[in-house]
């Protein structure tokens, strides 16, 4: 008797479905580093954007610890996307639904201190060590010393 299979059989489709779940596993784990390098350059140009205003600002003579995310918005160094509805703090890249708080303050000789607080501890410690040395993270608070 000569038997001639049509369609495939249950090895064969077994197969495909375990090669096509481990392409799925190793698409979620790019993906998920992906967003996270993303957010976390995203938030560092930010920070580079403050850093430019405050020092521009302070150049001009205003004390860092006078200025506020509204004046740095004001004069054209944070964009619209970048500031709270009530342009008094900074959203957040990393979560849309909270805002950070910002404060910079006057160090010894030319560098300034810039403080961002209410964020979250994974997020802190990721950009800690991105922009190490220059800062540190300890209870919600990103610490950053620019020049």
């Amino acid at each position: 008797m000569n038997l001639k299979q049509k369609g495939i059989g249950l090895l064969e489709l077994m197969l495909s479905l375990a090669i096509i779940a481990i392409l799925l596993v190793m698409a979620t784990r790019y993906y998920g580093a992906a967003s996270k390098s993303e957010k976390v350059d995203d938030t560092i140009q930010l920070i580079s954007e403050i850093s430019v205003g405050v020092n521009s600002l302070s150049a001009a003579g205003k004390a860092p610890a006078n200025i506020t995310v509204n004046e740095l918005y004001n004069n054209g160094y944070l964009a619209d996307k970048r500031v709270s509805t009530d342009y008094k703090k900074i959203k957040n890249p990393w979560d849309p639904a909270t805002d950070i708080d910002f404060e910079a303050t006057a160090g010894t000789g030319d560098i300034k201190t810039l403080k961002f607080t209410s964020v979250a501890d994974k997020q802190c410690s990721d950009l800690a060590i991105k922009l190490a040395p220059d800062a540190t993270c300890a209870t919600n608070t990103l610490t950053v010393h620019i020049k």
